[in-house]
Order: structure tokens, then sequence, then C-alpha cells
């Protein structure tokens, strides 16, 4: 349905900080009359402190975010040279430090490298850690991890496919393209404002 500018709604819940052309503020579940659903907050007279703090740390510090002005260093445990952490700093600012030991997932990876890429066209860098040394029959490891500004910090993406034989990222579509060459398929991930990812075509093989 269609709200009409000065109408009067119930607020219900509120969901976590998304990002809608370029407005950063919260979805609101709202009640209109006898009809619930959800509207954006920038469509509305609320500006959260929350949001409002958002867009000022992002004016402050939206340029140290972009790919290319982050860097990282890798850290491997002397004991096994497995890596241990990675810190993703720019310039004089640590932006970042992903503890590896503190997790069994990532145990075993060694001497990996790095993509730096905003793979989620939220604007902000993201970053793809592969592990090179377990590749296998064509596919390689990879683990997606993409800028949070809840948290402001690199959190792990678990919608995208740990192991695949390479990807392909369309910035005019916004879509990223994951091949799965074990299997001879591949998975089509399209992102909305900057989130939310469906998959026209599953790639059910990548795991």
């Amino acid at each position: 349905m269609k709200l009409n500018e000065g109408d009067q709604c119930v607020i219900i819940d509120t969901s976590k900080v998304d990002t809608i052309r370029g407005y950063i503020d919260y979805w609101y579940q709202i009640k209109y009359k006898d009809t619930i659903g959800w509207v954006f907050g920038s469509q509305t007279n609320i500006k959260s402190e929350s949001s409002k703090a958002i867009q000022l740390f992002l004016k402050q510090n939206g340029e140290k975010l972009k790919c290319n002005t982050i860097d990282y260093k890798l850290i491997n445990n002397k004991k096994d040279h497995y890596l241990s952490s990675v810190i993703l700093f720019s310039g004089t600012t640590n932006l970042d430090t992903l503890d590896f030991l503190k997790t069994t997932t990532y145990k075993d990876i060694r001497n990996p490298s790095v993509i730096k890429e905003d793979y989620n066209f939220d604007g902000l860098c993201d970053f793809i850690l592969v592990d090179i040394l377990n590749a296998s029959h064509g596919s390689t490891d990879c683990y997606f991890f993409f800028y949070d500004l809840e948290t402001k910090g690199f959190i792990r993406d678990r919608s995208l496919p740990m192991q695949n034989g390479g990807m392909q990222i369309n910035k005019n579509k916004k879509e990223m393209i994951i091949y799965c060459s074990p299997y001879d398929c591949k998975g089509y991930y399209k992102f909305i404002d900057g989130k939310e990812i469906h998959t026209p075509e599953p790639c059910s093989d990548c795991y």
C-alpha cells in the first residue's frame, strides 16, 4: 500500500540499520488503521540518534573505508605457520583485527591471498580471503567478509559459498557470479540495497 504525507502510524518494531539509495536508517514495522507493514526511516519524520551517528561516522571515516585506502597484514602462528589473525588498517587507523585462533573454522589456513572488493555494493570496501593451498579439483576455499556499520568491523558473510572455482563481479548490475568448477555450476548473487541477497540460479553444489 502507499501512505501519504501526513499519515500518522504506530511503530510496532524496528529492524537493523540498512542502506537505501544512499540513505542509512532503520526499517520500521508500522500499523496504519488495520494494516501492518514496513517503512524505511528516511521516508518518515523519524531520524534516530543511531542513524545520525552512522551518518556522522561515514562523513568522518568514509574515505578510510574505500578499497584504495585499506591495507592489511597477515599474521601467522610461529608454531605451525597457520594464519592466526588479519589486521586491517587505513593509514594510521586500525579498522579491525580478526583473530582466527578463537575459532576452529580457520585453523588450517596457511598463506592465503586477500582480494579487496566492494562485493555487496554499499560503497564500503569488503574483502575475500582465498585459501589457495586448500585448492582441489579447480576449487579454492574462499571466505567473504563485509564491513558492517553497526559493529564498525568486518563480519563473515555466511550467505556466500565457502568453496568455489572463482568469481566475477558485475558492478553495473550489482551482481556477483560465483563458479563451482568441480560441479560445473554457477550461482548468480544479486545485491539489493547493499545487504539483501537472492540467487536467481542457486549454486547448491558450492558449499
